[in-house]
């Protein structure tokens, strides 16, 4: 079936120009050039088109299956169709679901959401249920006891897509203010002493565990090598050394110092869209916006608010006077570059077609329709 979108303002790389775009079954096959009939023709009024959004870290999917504190989800199946259905509604239309392996949190909730999550992503692409197409980002806290272990199982999984090194370590990196980790164990009713108990338990963990963890984990990307990413960098060190074991996207960059060091050593670096749309880092690291300003980013994450990716490429636009297409771009081309996705990110013949339509409501982007490979996900049918 063909399908036509008419009296659309198309963003591109090139800028944004009214035209169409047409897309049979999954693949875009024209852009501007007259079209004959289609089957189905959809005059646009003027909104915006563009690519589908990628998104290549997201913990959203926790949220549904931990939706209150202590509160486990029992239907997995359930869990992932209602991530997947939030997702879609935002935009987007590739989804790394950021799964961690290893856990600096003592009361490891996550550590029981692992393969109940995994199974459940899985079960729902093999079964053709999902709206959009998804893939696992393999999150790696290196300063943990059971990483080795997992990272043996899991890393072989087919949908895996992306690695990130993580370490939180207390006093460095996200945590490197103990004051404000302090203030994140505290609101689970522990006491000083038991924070401190705590705390020196996993400066513990770092010690014994995590060059040897590195090590094993650049030792299995030799076999599965998909893109890697640092996360949390804080200082020139922190860059260097990621440079060193061959990364090539620094998530969320703490300081502008390490951001700074990543721009010079030719790396995607990735800002939390949430950060921006709040106007600050909710841990106390620098604000998207200061990295913003001096241009120091070239990927946006919705983090944990898959709204926030689309509203956060707009206000980029709007406050900070990036051109539309390049802060588009931090939601769709430059991600597709990042994690290789050669087939999908931008308004071009011969690519999937994933697309959206966008009307601004306000300062409020309005996702009206939503096609993930051809198929309409969100909207009414016309």
């Amino acid at each position: 079936m063909s399908t036509l979108l008419t009296n659309a303002t198309l963003l591109t790389e090139k800028g944004t120009q009214l035209g169409s775009v047409m897309f049979e079954e999954t693949v875009i096959t024209r852009l501007h050039d007259p079209a004959p009939v289609a089957d189905v023709v959809i005059d646009c009024e003027g909104d915006f088109v563009m690519p589908g959004l990628i998104e290549m870290h997201t913990d959203n999917l926790e949220k549904c299956f931990v939706p209150r504190p202590q509160v486990h989800w029992p239907d997995g199946l359930a869990a992932i169709l209602t991530h997947d259905s939030q997702v879609a509604a935002a935009g987007i239309t590739t989804v790394y679901d950021a799964i961690c392996l290893g856990f600096y949190d003592d009361n490891q909730v996550r550590s029981k959401l692992i393969a109940a999550q995994i199974d459940a992503i899985t079960q729902a692409e093999q079964m053709g249920m999902n709206k959009v197409e998804h893939y696992l980002h393999l999150r790696c806290e290196v300063s943990t006891p059971e990483l080795k272990p997992l990272m043996d199982t899991y890393f072989p999984h087919p949908l895996v897509r992306m690695v990130s090194i993580m370490d939180h370590t207390p006093g460095q990196r996200q945590w490197r203010d103990l004051e404000k980790m302090k203030i994140f164990y505290s609101k689970r009713g522990q006491t000083d002493e038991e924070i401190e108990d705590v705390l020196s338990e996993l400066k513990k963990n770092h010690d014994v565990w995590a060059i040897q963890n590195r090590k094993d984990l650049l030792d299995l990307l030799r076999h599965y090598p998909h893109p890697l990413a640092s996360h949390d960098d804080t200082t020139e060190a922190h860059v260097a050394e990621a440079i060193a074991e061959g990364v090539k996207i620094s998530e969320f960059p703490t300081t502008l110092e390490a951001a700074r060091a990543a721009r010079l050593s030719e790396q995607y670096i990735v800002a939390g869209a949430p950060n921006l749309v709040r106007g600050g880092s909710h841990s106390g690291n620098v604000a998207a916006k200061e990295l913003i300003q001096e241009n120091l980013v070239d990927l946006l994450s919705s983090d944990y608010m898959p709204v926030s990716l689309l509203s956060a490429a707009f206000k980029v636009h709007e406050q900070f006077n990036c051109p539309l297409e390049d802060s588009i771009g931090m939601i769709t081309w430059n991600p597709a570059d990042a994690l290789k996705l050669s087939d999908r990110g931008r308004l071009q013949p011969g690519l999937r077609a994933d697309l959206l339509r966008v009307k601004l409501q306000g300062a409020t982007p309005w996702v009206r329709q939503v096609w993930s490979a051809g198929q309409q996900v969100i909207g009414s049918p016309n």
